[in-house]
């Protein structure tokens, strides 16, 4: 199956895209980067050619989730992470579930990040016409696209 031909259609941007934390949809959200990769090792044996005889199955890592929000949002975050800690204070400690779905007419795409924690926060405030911002740095246990996975899951059960 290859990819479809867009005729005076839309493309995916950033108007497609719909993002929520713990169930809950977002608005502030101005940027998010991510990525994942799998580390796999080639093994050798005693042929002519030298060539790999097979690869290891991988060490697969989600790579930092790095989301910039505008700061009233990032306030109202940090509230409702806190909300879910033990102590009820400390955000970093929350564990979500973050969804982003792109869609853009009969076109749907959805990445799921499992078991997200915030790691880090950079933020500056500085005299301009601009919009204060936060950049949230976060930690997901698991990135699926459209349900398909990087990584070898055939024993999530699923």
């Amino acid at each position: 199956m290859s990819d479809d031909l867009r005729v005076n259609g839309n493309l995916i941007g950033w108007g497609s895209h719909i993002l929520k934390i713990d169930g809950e949809r977002w608005f502030g959200i101005t940027g998010i980067n991510f990525g994942e990769k799998r580390e796999r090792s080639f093994g050798w044996g005693m042929t002519r050619s030298h060539a790999p005889l097979a690869r290891t199955g991988g060490k697969y890592t989600p790579g930092a989730v790095k989301m910039t929000m505008w700061k009233h949002t990032a306030v109202a975050l940090r509230k409702k992470l806190a909300s879910k800690a033990s102590d009820g204070r400390s955000y970093g400690n929350a564990e979500v579930p973050v969804f982003l779905q792109c869609v853009e007419g009969d076109k749907t795409s959805t990445t799921e990040f499992d078991q997200m924690t915030t790691t880090g926060i950079d933020c500056s405030d500085e005299e301009n016409a601009d919009g204060t911002k936060e950049e949230w740095e976060w930690s997901a246990m698991r990135i699926r696209r459209d349900g398909l996975t990087l990584y070898d899951s055939s024993e999530e059960g699923g």
